[in-house]
């Protein structure tokens, strides 16, 4: 299969302007059929690698949920204390729910870090500043 059925603009020459002249750079005529198949799997082969490093990363990050009163300032409490214990929160979700009777704010989250000790510290200290009426962990 010849390169310029695939990439017309590619049909003869690839050059590039420099100073003073063109100067010649690649010449495409035929790609073997071995090469391209060889990319493909090299490729596949990087991409289940990045996923698999990607799912290992989030594997460890600790997920909670609280569910606080509407009118309690829960989230910039939450962040004065995740910087208080040197901890990073990603992925922050607020929704109203229903909670009995009453309209509730459902915060969850997710706590990047890996020592057990410092999660359950700022854990303990959420729990006692932020008063939530509920605190869950989820995995």
């Amino acid at each position: 299969m010849e390169i310029s059925t695939i990439f017309p603009f590619l049909s003869s020459f690839l050059r590039y302007k420099t100073e003073e002249n063109f100067i010649f750079l690649l010449s495409v005529n035929k790609v073997p059929s071995r090469s391209i198949a060889m990319s493909f799997l090299l490729f596949m082969l990087v991409l289940t690698f990045l996923v698999k490093l990607e799912k290992r990363a989030t594997r460890t990050n600790t997920n909670v949920m609280l569910i606080v009163d509407r009118e309690n300032n829960a989230i910039p409490v939450l962040l004065e204390i995740a910087e208080q214990k040197d901890i990073a929160l990603k992925d922050i979700n607020t929704t109203l729910v229903h909670y009995g009777d009453s309209l509730v704010l459902r915060i969850t989250f997710k706590i990047a870090c890996r020592d057990a000790k410092k999660i359950q510290g700022f854990l303990d200290y959420a729990r006692v500043n932020i008063e939530p009426i509920q605190m869950q962990i989820i995995q």
